[in-house]
């Protein structure tokens, strides 16, 4: 339940200096330890974008990784060319969080299709 917290707080935090992390998953966070307490660090910062404060979203540069069970549907949609529309909304680090959480507690991803291509 504790991971739960202090990831929240660095979303909040993110979220705060209109920053999206873009690629929140469990491999991604770090557990911290000394005098007797544990933090839960965030890592990875090689995706992060920067929102415009007067936009709700921003398109990704192809070149950077993302992971794919943990993408946001607006992440993923796909143009009529079959071609993957890589826009990360300001809430997109939240549905990554979601997925993430579900797994702890379930383990198991949330949907039926368990492969990156379905």
């Amino acid at each position: 339940m504790i991971t739960i917290v202090y990831v929240l707080r660095a979303l909040t935090f993110l979220e705060k200096l209109n920053i999206i992390h873009g690629d929140i998953k469990p491999q991604n966070l770090v557990i911290i330890s000394g005098n007797q307490c544990f933090y839960i660090k965030l890592i990875d910062f090689g995706t992060v974008e920067k929102m415009d404060t007067r936009r709700a979203q921003v398109t990704v540069n192809a070149t950077k990784a993302h992971t794919v069970f943990f993408a946001s549907p607006e992440f993923l949609r796909r143009d009529s060319n079959n071609v993957m529309s890589r826009h990360l909304h300001k809430k997109s680090d939240a549905w990554a969080a979601g997925v993430m959480f579900y797994i702890l507690f379930f383990e198991t991803l949330p949907w039926k299709d368990q492969s990156e291509y379905e």
